[in-house]
């Protein structure tokens, strides 16, 4: 038989190793898997940049805008899927909780403050905006693991 046909109960080589029934992988997939690999590694972080430079930046010059308040939402939620690591779980949902819980005395004190009181709170809120969703998106994920008794 001519080499790469192969007879019953032989499997193919991939990458030096015999697997039996593998399916060989192209260089182009390869190619694919490997920038997929590189995108998801900036994805997290850049979301997270993102919703804080959004929220600053919407907090000082837009107040009280619907569309912001969504994105800073959605990129809230990637952060939540794909920026928090297993380890990272507990630490975060502790910074969560205490930003959110100080954030609504803060909004209290700057009030008082003339002039710039206002974007401050404006600023806050649309942090909390951000924050709340991937606190709940990592709450949620925890709350399954426990339940499956992870």
């Amino acid at each position: 038989m001519g080499r790469g046909t192969g007879r019953a109960g032989r499997g193919r080589r991939a990458r030096g190793k015999v697997y039996k029934d593998a399916v060989e992988i192209g260089p182009v997939t390869r190619m694919v898997e490997k920038k997929m690999k590189k995108t998801l590694k900036w994805v997290g972080p850049g979301a997270y940049v993102l919703g804080l430079v959004v929220a600053i930046a919407a907090g000082i010059m837009m107040p009280s805008d619907p569309n912001i308040m969504t994105l800073l939402a959605a990129l809230g939620v990637i952060v939540g899927l794909v920026n928090i690591k297993d380890k990272e779980k507990t630490k975060f949902l502790l910074a969560s909780l205490t930003f959110l819980t100080v954030a609504m005395s803060l909004s209290m004190i700057t009030q008082s403050i003339p002039e710039i009181g206002d974007k401050i709170l404006q600023v806050v809120y649309y942090v909390m905006f951000f924050t709340a969703p991937a606190a709940a998106v990592v709450s949620l994920i925890v709350i399954n693991e426990v339940a499956k008794g992870r």
